[in-house]
């Protein structure tokens, strides 16, 4: 439930403030939120493999993939976006660690990809309505699935490497954090060096005048945070301690089916018959994958 909302509310601070900016103010309001607790609780992990690899996953995941991310939902909206990054993830997730752990996928696994596959192509049907920003906002969001896949394997590697060392999940999430916030920052220098017409920078979109609860700009991008990067984030690193990363991506992937009520309820979005079935059918397929491991 906080990835669905999450990423709703994300997807209206996105169309107000701009991707850049609403990935860096959040990610830099989650590193200190979270930054306290762990000074306060006195749980900072020590070990520097633990801190490259999951900086280096953070800058991977909520640096690069969460901009594309933004930009998908600037662009198509926060349903289309949410599924194609959750569900398309699972896949990459999972062929990647195998790769690595030398585990091919099983002809079972392979077929509830195609299931995915399939479910996000229902999703993302052409319609009167496509067009070169419709297919823009489709690629920001592959591209976001790949970096949120891939964050994910890196973040498994940090444990392994790590080997016995303790974390847990906030200090995990927070160590990312600062990764994807740094490299965020550096996106900020950059456009302040280079002011010119920035599509990652651009800002003052419309909102919906029907926008439904907690859904101004400020307080969305609250609820981003919130929901985001500090409550659904440290539950995510909890997760990939102890299981494998398809698993725990799998389960996320559900998301998108509890998103199509609430963008109608919230965003005012009536889902199309295609979408509910392609979200179901994609869902569906990646929790089927994560199920069998």
């Amino acid at each position: 439930m906080c990835w669905s909302l999450g990423s709703l509310y994300t997807s209206r601070a996105a169309k107000y403030y701009g991707s850049s900016r609403t990935n860096r103010w959040r990610l830099t309001l989650a590193s200190v939120l979270l930054g306290t607790w762990i000074i306060a609780a006195g749980s900072m992990p020590s070990d520097p493999t633990l801190w490259s690899w999951l900086i280096f996953s953070g800058v991977i995941g909520l640096g690069v993939g969460d901009l594309f991310m933004m930009a998908g939902y600037r662009l198509v909206g926060a349903k289309i976006s949410a599924l194609l990054l959750l569900c398309l993830s699972t896949p990459i997730a999972g062929v990647m660690e195998g790769w690595i752990y030398g585990n091919a996928l099983r002809s079972e696994q392979l077929i509830l990809v195609t299931t995915i596959l399939a479910g996000v192509a229902l999703v993302v049907w052409p319609t009167k309505r496509s067009g070169p920003i419709v297919w823009a906002g489709i690629a920001a969001g592959l591209m976001g699935a790949l970096g949120q896949g891939v964050s994910t394997v890196v973040s498994r590697i940090a444990y392994a490497e790590a080997g016995n060392v303790e974390i847990d999940g906030i200090s995990a999430a927070w160590i990312r954090i600062l990764g994807g916030t740094a490299f965020m920052m550096l996106i900020g220098l950059f456009s302040g060096i280079y002011p010119g017409r920035n599509p990652v920078e651009s800002s003052g979109a419309a909102v919906d005048p029907n926008p439904g609860p907690f859904s101004s700009p400020p307080m969305a991008l609250i609820l981003s945070t919130l929901l985001g990067p500090v409550i659904g984030l440290s539950a995510f690193q909890w997760a990939l301690v102890d299981h494998p990363s398809a698993i725990v991506q799998g389960i996320v992937s559900l998301s998108p089916v509890a998103m199509i009520p609430l963008a109608w309820w919230i965003d005012g979005e009536k889902p199309r018959w295609l979408e509910v079935i392609g979200g179901i059918l994609a869902c569906s397929g990646a929790g089927l994958l994560c199920a069998l491991g």
